[in-house]
C-alpha cells in the first residue's frame, strides 16, 4: 500500500481507530460471555484487530505521519451497550454475538470509502 499524501494518512488513521474500537469491543464481549469456547473466539478477534491496528500504525509512521490510537465516542457507547445487553440477558451468547455483529456493521459503514471494496470481499 503506497500512500504519500495527508489524506492517505488520515484514511489510515480512520482504519486504525476502527481496528482499536473493534479490539476493545471484542474484549468487552469476551468478558461478558460464559462459554469458554465463545470467549476464546472473541479474544482471538480482539487480538487480530489489535494486530491490524499495529500494522496500520507502522504504515502511517512509514509514510511520515503520526499514527493515532484513540477510540471513537460511538464505539465507546457501543461497548457500554454490550455490557448492558449482557447484564439484561444474563450473559446470553446470542445477544452478545448480535451486539458484535452490529459493531461490525457499524465499522463497515464508517470505513474509508477508498477501502470499502476491499473490506467487503
Amino acid at each position: 500500500m503506497i500512500l504519500t499524501n495527508k489524506q492517505g494518512v488520515r484514511d489510515l488513521n480512520k482504519l486504525i481507530q476502527v481496528c482499536v474500537d473493534g479490539a476493545l469491543g471484542y474484549r468487552t464481549a469476551a468478558r461478558s460471555v460464559s462459554s469458554s469456547k465463545l470467549r476464546t473466539i472473541l479474544v482471538d478477534y480482539a487480538i487480530r484487530r489489535s494486530q491490524f491496528a499495529q500494522e496500520l500504525q507502522a504504515e502511517v509512521e512509514r509514510q511520515g505521519g503520526s499514527a493515532q490510537d484513540s477510540v471513537s465516542v460511538d464505539a465507546s457507547l457501543h461497548r457500554g451497550w454490550i455490557t448492558l445487553a449482557s447484564s439484561v440477558s444474563h450473559g446470553d451468547a446470542r445477544a452478545i454475538v448480535a451486539s458484535c455483529e452490529a459493531g461490525e456493521g457499524a465499522a463497515r459503514a464508517s470505513s474509508v470509502p477508498g477501502f470499502r471494496g476491499t473490506l467487503e470481499r
